[in-house]
């Protein structure tokens, strides 16, 4: 048997290996706890829950081995009243199909914690399905690889849009548009949502699904879930508009409204009580493999490409690009692209670790697709191996390009899905040969109106 050194903050303090191999190719992964920088996740069990498996996830790391690769997990708890709110954050990180488990009620678990995972995990070729990773997926560690996106791309094939890809004639330099605006919600989120659910067992997503969002994912999965013909439940916010509501509820789902500090536990008690599968916005290695599809697309599409622009608010869209750009194309830069107001992306990329803004510092920008204050735990590891370079636009750059879209190139983009085309004319001489994606059409009509107003 042999070892393997941890690589996550929450280090071995006792006697014991934190990782153990076998020759037969069993992984033994110790338990993990909620801890980050010396100290348990502040915020309680579903701060704890990440966190935990967040370590996890580095042990298995260590190994060359990811979430796929679990066989078993044992979950142990300091109290059965958390059960839920950790059920809820266990189904939306590891994918579909889960490892076996067992959840144990313990009198106390170390440093006070709330609760404790610990893991067998299976080498590839010990492991049914294991031929449809090639050896260097494998060794890459990345828990998203090329094959998840190609197999995500047959999967949603029926259903999804294969968007065109326009030359911009009208910009200077080479640019053209990846007009993901023209998917049946008006967003890329569809190819997400539709690869997660059609990735779920029959039985369980006859059950139905479910999500948190106050935008283009709930449409989304509203959407994916009346082409799969199983139930929708989304939790919105009070101050969701009632133009995304009413657009949301028109594709069939169920929604309930909550206030928006509720939304984590509300989600938690309808998964617990109705048997719901949770289908996260971003921070979920099929969505991710899904958003990724529109990669191989562009890639399919038009060649000597020197740089992606890619929007980025949770992770989730330049994850899935970054695996199928590195993959097919390495000669290509893969770019984000975040608002001045919300760039917290870019400051994790330049500190190497996850960098947290404050939620009402990140509400202030136009781009409200891109308001997420953290990238996600999956995405992020994702982004550091695979994205370039991350730059910021101003909120005017970014009106601008909303409003130079509409007239010049004839399409209607809000805020976030302009961002890419606002990086690409503040300094269009930069990125050689561009692709842009237009993630996203949905915009107030007042704001689009706003935008217009502006001097050409």
């Amino acid at each position: 048997m042999t070892d393997t050194a941890p690589t996550s903050p929450a280090q071995a303090r006792h006697p014991y290996s934190p990782v153990r191999q076998t020759p037969a190719g069993l992984v033994f992964v110790s338990g993990q706890l909620g801890i980050a920088d010396g100290a348990l996740a502040p915020g309680g069990i579903v701060a704890e829950t990440r966190q935990a498996l967040a370590n996890l996830r580095d042990k298995l790391a260590s190994a060359g081995l990811d979430f796929s690769h679990l066989a078993k997990v044992t979950v142990y708890l300091a109290s059965m009243d958390d059960r839920n709110a950790m059920d809820a954050i266990y189904q939306e990180t590891l994918p579909e199909p889960r490892p076996a488990r067992t959840c144990i009620a313990v009198a106390e678990l170390p440093y006070r914690a709330r609760v404790e995972l610990d893991a067998i995990a299976v080498r590839d070729g010990q492991r049914p399905g294991a031929a449809s990773r090639t050896a260097a997926e494998t060794a890459s560690g990345l828990a998203v690889t090329i094959g998840d996106v190609v197999a995500a791309r047959t999967r949603i094939a029926g259903d999804v849009v294969r968007t065109p890809l326009l030359q911009a004639t009208w910009a200077p330099g080479d640019l053209w548009l990846k007009a993901e605006n023209l998917q049946p919600i008006g967003a890329f989120k569809l190819r997400g949502a539709l690869n997660a659910i059609g990735r779920c067992d029959p039985q369980v997503r006859a059950r139905g699904v479910l999500t948190h969002s106050s935008g283009n994912h709930g449409q989304a999965v509203a959407w994916a879930a009346r082409a799969a013909g199983v139930p929708a439940v989304i939790v919105m916010p009070r101050s969701a508009t009632e133009v995304k509501v009413a657009a949301t509820r028109a594709l069939g789902a169920e929604i309930v409204t909550v206030a928006a500090d509720g939304r984590d536990l509300t989600t938690a008690e309808l998964r617990a009580r109705r048997g719901l599968t949770v289908i996260p916005p971003y921070d979920h290695v099929d969505v991710i493999a899904g958003q990724g599809t529109l990669a191989i697309e562009i890639l399919d599409d038009l060649a000597d490409i020197d740089t992606v622009l890619v929007p980025v608010g949770g992770g989730g869209l330049i994850s899935g690009v970054g695996v199928v750009v590195r993959a097919r194309s390495p000669r290509t830069r893969v770019v984000g692209v975040e608002p001045e107001l919300a760039a917290d992306a870019r400051d994790s990329l330049a500190n190497r670790r996850r960098v947290e803004w404050d939620a009402e510092v990140t509400s202030r920008t136009v781009a409200d697709g891109t308001r997420a204050s953290v990238l996600g735990e999956v995405t992020f590891p994702l982004i550091q191996a695979t994205v370039d370079e991350i730059v910021t636009v101003s909120e005017d750059q970014i009106l601008d390009a909303v409003a130079t879209l509409a007239r010049r190139g004839h399409l209607v983009a809000e805020p976030s899905g302009a961002l890419s085309t606002a990086a690409y004319l503040a300094d269009p001489h930069r990125y050689g040969r561009t692709v842009a994606i237009v993630s996203g059409g949905n915009i107030d009509p007042a704001l689009l109106s706003r935008a217009l107003a502006r001097s050409p």
